[in-house]
């Protein structure tokens, strides 16, 4: 499947754990009777499927049964891991799977200003934007080719990640510019050094308007973290 087919597909039926899909360690499944495709990694004898299948909601239910029957012709377990609740109590009703919940997804849209609505994470956001403006953080768009740059860029994010200590569900490599079709990329700098790289997956439109504020204030609590995952929402 061509680069920009996949593209298309995720931004169609995709979500935030769709964005390993485009790492080249990821093998892709797809069938001729349906328009969508399935994500998977190859570990220890076992497919491991990144998030829900990409395809239209009434599809998942038979692309899954497909992928399941390609997988026991070739001898794989499946695991699906960051699945949707919806799709998770379905592959266990259905494909005889054991459920384990380690998180929740949280979406931000910066459609919405969340400075202006109540309530605790309103006030918390708030506060790191304060926090943020105070010590002079700022978050440029990345626009202009600089490839000292960007081997900055993967040289913070490689050392974020080599960084990390104890049990880790974050299973993809960090490659910050090695896919950037449907991508804008930002940068949190702090007294002329990279603070925190807010990653936009290629999950949706490009937005071709200036970025809201909302997106700022997502992209501060995401840069005070250094290294995050910003899932953007454009019409």
């Amino acid at each position: 499947m061509d680069s920009n087919t996949l593209v298309q597909l995720v931004r169609r039926w995709g979500d935030a754990s769709s964005a390993g899909i485009f790492l080249p360690q990821c093998q892709i499944f797809s069938d001729e009777s349906k328009e969508g495709l399935i994500g998977y990694r190859l570990e220890a004898g076992h497919a491991v499927v990144l998030g829900d299948p990409v395809c239209a909601q009434a599809d998942k239910p038979s692309l899954a049964n497909l992928f399941h029957q390609f997988c026991r012709q070739n001898e794989l377990g499946v695991v699906y891991i960051i699945a949707s609740e919806e799709f998770a109590n379905w592959s266990a009703n259905n494909l005889s799977s054991a459920l384990i919940e380690f998180g929740e997804k949280l979406i931000l849209d910066p459609q919405r200003d969340y400075m202006k609505e109540s309530g605790h994470m309103a006030r918390l956001l708030g506060r790191m934007l304060i926090m943020a403006a105070k010590h002079g953080v700022i978050i440029p768009e990345y626009t202009l080719a600089n490839p000292e740059l960007e081997n900055s860029f993967q040289e913070f994010a490689t050392a974020w990640q080599k960084n990390r200590k104890g049990l880790q569900v974050y299973l993809n490599d960090l490659s910050v510019f090695g896919d950037r079709i449907g991508r804008r990329s930002f940068y949190a700098q702090h007294k002329g050094n990279i603070a925190g790289l807010p990653i936009t997956p290629p999950r949706l439109k490009v937005l071709r308007r200036p970025v809201e504020s909302a997106l700022l204030t997502t992209i501060a609590k995401a840069s005070s973290a250094n290294l995050a995952t910003v899932l953007p929402y454009s019409s």
